[in-house]
């Protein structure tokens, strides 16, 4: 584990104790760590609580601060936001129960994935994870089905014509279809359907995709008992997203493994064959390593120190980069560090720049071409790109329903 006095010097009070209470949450640390930091130097709080929020690491680091010597406006503000996340992750559960059981009354199955089932199940309550969405795993044939549901039930789908454009390619292109529910303009709820891990360009095994199909726990999520992901599988599937769709970009990837890799009663053997079958062993030592370098978490997969200096720069710093689409050199870095062999990155970066050529929302808007033209679009994609780019805030705009 990093020592607390280098993670001050090089990267700041506030970062040290933001991982201090993290440390604490992991009783890997006491609350007299972080007041002695505190005692004799001056904190930036507004900056630990915005860095908070940056990493979505909110709950966990609150409820440990609440516990330290702090200026009391800092402490109402923490109760204030733990408040209101409190209450939203509590909205966010019991809508999440309520579609399931409509989707099952409907002959719909659908799985609880990531958010507050993955705080359940492995923070112990609903409201230690952060989460701002609704994740659902599905089979790709009832999306059809799905939409029809959920458009009933008052949800508006994210690109409904693409899909019926693109049909059955929509499964081989995409990991997920998307809704969302306002009200006079608010969004209440994104809820995401999920039919595989990650997208193609992540280079991800197929056979990851058969822990979302993992199940062996019937549970409440709120009030009814549900069908969850076994803790194995679950885990692992996170940690697959974290790993090969995040790249371990923010702290929050690390505390959701950690909380993971802290299960009294996981099947080692299980999770090592399920590493070796979907060849995520370099991965998986990777972030085991980040946990212990963090948080001094131990586990019975050995890490690997040489992996994870790369990655310790990005996740120790109170402003965390931007989602690693919008930065493709840091993207291919930390994927390739990941690569087990030369054949491997060279396959990771033909699929990453294959999918830049695929069709966007904006180039469907622009030109609908008959399903059977569907190839042209790879030659009008660059095309269109020196004239419109693409803007993921004018985007969501256009999912807002007119007044």
């Amino acid at each position: 584990m990093i020592s607390i006095e280098k993670i001050n010097e090089q990267y700041g009070r506030e970062m040290a104790v933001i991982l201090q209470a993290c440390r604490v949450y992991f009783n890997t640390a006491t609350i007299e760590d972080i007041n002695n930091i505190t005692k004799n130097i001056t904190v930036n709080w507004n900056e630990v609580l915005a860095a908070s929020k940056r990493h979505k690491i909110r709950p966990v680091v609150y409820k440990i601060l609440l516990q330290a010597v702090l200026p009391s406006d800092i402490l109402e503000r923490i109760k204030k936001e733990l408040l209101q996340i409190t209450q939203r992750n509590w909205e966010l559960a019991c809508e999440t129960e309520r579609l399931i059981l409509l989707l099952k009354a409907n002959g719909v199955e659908a799985i609880p994935y990531k958010g507050t089932a993955y705080s359940k199940q492995f923070y112990g309550d609903l409201i230690s994870r952060e989460s701002s969405d609704i994740d659902l795993i599905i089979e790709f044939k009832d999306l059809d089905t799905i939409i029809e549901l959920m458009q009933h039930d008052g949800y508006l789908g994210e690109n409904v014509w693409v899909h019926e454009f693109l049909q059955e390619k929509n499964f081989r292109l995409n990991k997920d279809f998307n809704f969302n529910k306002f009200q006079q303009q608010k969004r209440l709820f994104h809820v995401e359907f999920h039919w595989r891990v990650a997208e193609n360009y992540c280079v991800l095994n197929n056979d990851a995709n058969n822990f979302l199909w993992d199940t062996n726990i019937n549970n409440a999520l709120v009030k009814k008992d549900l069908v969850l992901l076994s803790n194995e599988a679950h885990g692992m599937s996170i940690f697959m997203h974290h790993a090969f769709k995040d790249c371990f970009t923010l702290l929050r990837n690390i505390i959701d493994i950690g909380v993971f890799l802290q299960q009294q009663q996981l099947n080692w053997t299980k999770i090592q064959r399920r590493l070796q079958q979907t060849k995520c062993e370099k991965s998986f030592n990777l972030a085991t390593e980040l946990a212990d370098s963090l948080f001094g978490i131990k586990s019975s997969y050995q890490p690997n120190p040489s992996l994870s200096k790369a990655f310790l720069k990005q996740l120790i710093v109170v402003n965390p980069v931007n989602m690693v689409e919008k930065k493709p050199t840091g993207f291919l870095m930390r994927k390739n560090q990941q690569m087990r062999s030369g054949v491997e990155k060279f396959n990771f970066l033909l699929k990453f720049y294959f999918t830049l050529l695929l069709p966007s929302i904006i180039d469907f808007r622009i030109v609908k071409l008959p399903r059977n033209f569907f190839f042209l679009y790879f030659f009008l994609k660059p095309i269109r790109f020196l004239f419109v780019r693409y803007n993921g805030v004018e985007e969501k705009k256009r999912f807002i329903p007119k007044e």
